[in-house]
């Protein structure tokens, strides 16, 4: 019985949800800038069910082009919607408008 509360507890602890971020203290892990802007951010969680929290969208993009972790390890990725701030969604589903001024810093 004990041993099925332990796991019971591991496995609800790898939860492969959106974390909120908190905005003031969460720090983009690519740039290391503090998260501030509501209307911005994007967020990464791995098939183990860690967080990995950006200030952008470029950010997150950024950080799977150097290769800071593998595709394969990735479980989700969001984003927030500028017209609804805070808010992560599946960035899988978002639709997205890029300038072709500022396509060059994508490769």
């Amino acid at each position: 019985m004990n041993l099925i509360f332990i796991i019971l507890i591991f496995l609800l602890s790898c939860s492969k949800e959106s974390e909120p971020i908190n905005y003031g203290t969460d720090q983009c892990d690519h740039c290391r800038m503090t998260i501030m802007d509501k209307k911005f951010g994007a967020e990464i969680i791995t098939k183990k069910g860690k967080a990995i929290k950006f200030d952008a969208f470029e950010c997150m993009i950024n950080y799977l082009i150097e290769n800071k972790i593998n595709e394969s390890d990735v479980e989700k990725y969001y984003c927030v919607d500028y017209s609804e701030p805070a808010k992560l969604f599946d960035a899988k589903e978002m639709t997205y408008l890029v300038s072709p001024k500022n396509q060059e810093s994508y490769g």
